[in-house]
């Protein structure tokens, strides 16, 4: 059977999937620094069970650069020693997968800051943006009042 995995360390919360034999296990942890180790650790753990992986995709940003590096290098790693393909997916965009209609998807940039886009129909509309200083936005809510925005925020809001 197929295995195939997926990192996301674009956030503080970094996590991990594996899907195998119609099954998906699902890992997540708020790191604040260490995250190479624990996703190690936890990836170990989920590839134990299986003979081989199929493929990988990786989670590439927006989102802190070391943590984007860390999960990035983890699944070429993977990848080279699985002979598999690694695929790469918006960090913004992994996360509106399944939702209908517009939705805005943010996750904490941290030193409050928030990276956001607007999706419909899992399809990007428009550019992606960053936002300093997100406890007030003022330019949020007026985009949610204009297009009637179903909001859904990703990470620690508390920077």
């Amino acid at each position: 059977m197929a295995a195939y995995l997926a990192i996301d360390t674009a956030s503080p919360e970094i996590g991990v999937a594996l899907l195998h034999d119609e099954q998906v296990e699902v890992w997540t942890d708020r790191v604040g620094r260490g995250s190479e180790s624990a996703l190690g650790e936890a990836i170990a753990t989920m590839i134990e069970k299986i003979d081989r992986v199929n493929g990988v995709v990786v989670s590439v940003g927006p989102g802190s650069f070391t943590a984007l590096r860390v999960g990035v290098a983890t699944a070429l790693g993977i990848a080279l020693a699985s002979e598999c393909k690694v695929l790469e997916i918006c960090s913004l965009k992994a996360r509106v997968l399944g939702h209908q209609g517009r939705t805005l998807a943010m996750l904490d940039g941290r030193k409050q800051r928030a990276y956001a886009a607007l999706f419909e129909d899992g399809a990007q509309v428009g550019p992606r943006w960053t936002w300093i200083q997100v406890r007030s936005c003022p330019a949020l809510e007026r985009l949610h009042f204009k297009w009637s925005v179903k909001a859904h925020w990703f990470g620690n809001r508390k920077s």
